[in-house]
């Protein structure tokens, strides 16, 4: 076998940008920043922290772990990264260069494959490790094997290390029917949950002040935290809410690459063990409680496969208010990992639930849905369910044909009228 070519020698290290007077100093500490840095060095400290800096920067440090930084960049620009598996993602203002970047940390990523605006940025796809020395992302890029390799799992096997950017690629969209509420007035944007191997990636919005706030945690469709879940979280906010997503599917595979919702539900859904999704979902309300969300006022809602995790979770959390299930599968196959479908549970719910249904929907029979009602309420729950006849599934999703504005809208006002009666 010929023997391999060296690899060039690295260049000399960078100095790490100085902390000049008038840096900009943030911290991470688990909370989202959006920021000017107009002409200016950022210093980010702390750890788990989302930060998007807008303007130009000249040059960005990071210095915490966990943290996710989203950064417009003023050429010539340098990227000086310390802390352990942070995530940076940049655009360039204007073009010109590409930043010199230094990395001391482990398991970091940076990647330049978003345009403006930030809220654009894709799935980062390049990763490097300053023990190759450090060089400009173009002379990465030239040098192959030398110093680009694809983007590792995140630690402790996870592998989704943010959100879906967008709208899921795997659902036929029409998306100029879809909902956009805006941020402004709110705390919103991604987050890190703590959960036991790790933290997974997910989405919250709240009211701006100190709360605390009534908490719902909102559990996705099989198509992961995009657009559409996240949209739902600023609405609730803007009514008073801090609403919470986690993406509970990070540590199976990357729903941002996948566009076959088949393979979605037999390689990813089918995978996630209940016991798991529950303990993640108790997680996420923990998480809410020390972010300015009420413990005492927990409610959960869910869309589809969510929903059905909405009724397996109103019979697990003891602590819960009030559960909305929005078109979620009540008679699923079993397995060793997904043992009980939410008829098996109904009896055993330890919180009221309204369940809201379209009479058109194929995978979901009417029968199935009235027979787990009727099992909660013999046992002395309380169910309430209401079927759309018209209505197919997904008939709330806005960015999707199968919405229906009308059911949308009234299953809504239902559903905020269900939370405020039981307390949340």
């Amino acid at each position: 076998m010929p023997a391999l070519p060296e690899a060039p020698p690295a260049p000399p290290r960078l100095a790490a940008p100085a902390v000049l007077p008038g840096t900009l100093m943030l911290r991470g500490d688990g909370v989202d920043r959006d920021s000017d840095c107009t002409g200016r060095n950022v210093l980010i400290e702390g750890s788990g922290g989302r930060f998007a800096l807008r303007g130009g920067c000249r040059s960005v440090t990071v210095q915490g772990n966990d943290d996710m930084v989203r950064a417009e960049l003023l050429p010539p620009a340098r990227i000086a990264i310390a802390g352990d598996r942070v995530t940076l993602r940049y655009v360039l203002v204007g073009g010109g260069p590409p930043p010199l970047v230094s990395i001391t940390g482990r398991d970091d990523q940076v990647g330049a494959d978003c345009r403006p605006p930030l809220s654009r940025c894709g799935t980062i796809g390049l990763s490097f490790s300053a023990t190759r020395g450090d060089r400009p992302m173009d002379e990465l890029a030239a040098h192959g094997l030398a110093g680009l390799a694809p983007a590792p799992l995140a630690r402790r096997g996870f592998m989704m290390s943010s959100l879906i950017s967008g709208f899921t690629l795997a659902a036929a969209r029409v998306e100029a029917a879809a909902i956009y509420t805006d941020s402004a007035g709110l705390d919103a944007g991604e987050t890190r949950i703590p959960v036991a191997d790790g933290s997974l990636p997910g989405y919250f919005a709240r009211p701006q002040g100190a709360g605390p706030f009534p908490t719902v945690l909102v559990i996705e469709e099989i198509f992961g935290v995009h657009a559409y879940i996240k949209d739902v979280c600023r609405r609730l906010a803007r009514l008073g809410y801090l609403a919470v997503a986690p993406e509970l599917y990070a540590r199976i595979a990357d729903l941002s690459q996948m566009s076959d919702a088949q393979q979605i539900f037999r390689d990813v859904i089918s995978k996630a063990p209940d016991a798991q999704v529950l303990a993640d979902l108790d997680a996420t309300a923990a998480w809410a409680a020390g972010q300015a969300g009420d413990p005492a006022r927990l409610g959960v809602i869910g869309f589809c496969r969510g929903g059905r995790d909405t009724w397996l979770y109103a019979a697990h959390n003891p602590a819960l208010r009030a559960a909305v299930a929005w078109y979620g599968p009540v008679a699923t196959p079993s397995s060793a990992i997904q043992p009980q479908a939410p008829m098996d549970i109904a009896a055993a719910l330890k919180c009221p639930l309204l369940g809201l249904y379209g009479g058109q929907d194929p995978s979901i029979r009417p029968a199935d849905v009235e027979a787990a009602a009727a099992r909660a309420t013999a046992a002395g729950k309380s169910v309430e369910i209401v079927i759309y006849p018209d209505a197919p599934h997904g008939f709330h999703a806005d960015y999707r044909p199968s919405y229906r504005p009308a059911d949308a809208e009234d299953g809504w006002k239902r559903m905020l009228a269900f939370l405020h009666q039981h307390g949340v």
